[in-house]
């Protein structure tokens, strides 16, 4: 006797993902870039920009004062996927982020204009 085969499960997450639109950015290697997170789980979040790095690439995701790192795991046309280094309450990051406005403060730049060669690590 046959078994038919079980369907294909295309959505294989073991944790659901919540949709948040949390301004963010994304830091590489010296480099950075804006970003919006788009969704988020319990180990993951999708990120839209303009460009993110290579797969297998660690970065740094800043919201606020919370940083978060984390590996790029896919990447298509101005999204990516990440994987979380540590598991972070999707529930909780949506009330501390999601809802209230983003504020700017307002700072002078500041200009590097002399770098002492050997005083840093």
């Amino acid at each position: 006797m046959q078994h038919a085969p079980a369907p294909l499960d295309l959505d294989r997450r073991e944790h659901s993902r919540q949709s948040v639109n949390v301004p963010c950015t994304v830091f590489w290697k010296g480099l950075y870039e804006y970003a919006t997170i788009q969704n988020i789980s319990l180990y993951g979040a999708q990120l839209e920009g303009f460009e993110f790095p290579p797969v297998g690439t660690s970065i740094s995701i800043q919201v606020d004062r919370l940083e978060v790192c984390a590996t790029i795991i896919w990447c298509g046309e101005n999204r990516c996927g990440v994987l979380l280094a540590h598991g972070l309450d999707p529930a909780a990051f949506i009330q501390e982020n999601g809802v209230r406005p983003i504020v700017t403060a307002s700072a002078d730049p500041v200009v590097v204009t002399d770098i002492l060669i050997d005083q840093y690590a």
